[in-house]
């Protein structure tokens, strides 16, 4: 029999997504598409997303993009700050309702700037007993509405968005949530950077460099805060082994 931390394992599942592009050129050189994308999945756990996302060229110099979903899943949480045990693992169910909104500006050929708008419904569906999220004490651990506003740069010198080998590409962004502003239940601001350098070698070996950072203000859900580990960097560790305020990786 498997230890109460490991009874809410996802099991069996199954899901796909479905793309729809088309794009009649703005200009002789646009190669760019509007798109629409389906997605959805089920676990036996009775875990389920759903959602449409979409990116639309509006102009030569302006595009939208946008999501609107839902999704019923299981995390983990060892914690907040560094000293988190192993054996402080608990996992939750939350259920959330997700909706973003954004225009990428083109300012130059290789810079970008991109106003959002946030909304984000959650609620913690189920907890073990005795954990952390169980005292309700962390923002975030009672659910709520979390609705922000945002910008994004991103300045871009890199020769392919699918396999660079030379060239610069750095995103910073800033978001505000705030019950004053704009009717969230959590008051708190976000800044993240994210840099990447590549230099080619030879051939096809590059050598590449990432940089990321992450700070957030008091009052900041868990579910948002700063996190190590996962698919996209510091990879040795679980998905947000670790999770506080800030987080700087490299």
């Amino acid at each position: 029999q498997l230890p109460p931390r490991f009874t809410h394992l996802t099991q069996a599942g199954g899901g796909g997504a479905f793309l729809l592009a088309h794009r009649e050129g703005i200009t002789l050189s646009d190669t760019g598409t509007d798109q629409i994308g389906f997605f959805g999945s089920y676990t036996l756990k009775d875990q389920k997303s759903i959602g449409i996302t979409q990116d639309m060229i509006l102009t030569e110099n302006y595009r939208f993009t946008g999501q609107i979903g839902y999704q019923n899943n299981s995390s983990d949480f060892w914690g907040k700050g560094t000293n988190t045990k192993e054996s402080s693992l608990e996992q939750f169910t939350s259920e959330e309702i997700i909706a973003e909104a954004s225009l990428l500006r083109k300012i130059s050929s290789s810079l970008y700037t991109d106003p959002k708008i946030r909304f984000q419904y959650m609620d913690i569906l189920e907890t073990e007993n005795g954990g952390i999220l169980e005292e309700k004490n962390l923002a975030g651990s009672s659910g709520g509405t979390e609705s922000g506003l945002g910008i994004r740069f991103i300045y871009d010198t890199t020769d392919s968005p699918f396999y660079p080998t030379e060239g610069i590409l750095a995103e910073g962004s800033a978001l505000f949530s705030s019950n004053a502003l704009t009717g969230s239940d959590f008051d708190y601001t976000n800044i993240k950077a994210d840099i990447r350098y590549y230099i080619g070698i030879k051939g096809k070996h590059v050598l590449a460099f990432q940089s990321v950072a992450e700070f957030c203000t008091e009052g900041v859900p868990f579910q948002f805060m700063s996190t190590i580990g996962g698919s996209m960097i510091m990879r040795g560790f679980p998905q947000n082994r670790f999770t506080d305020t800030d987080s700087i990786a490299f």
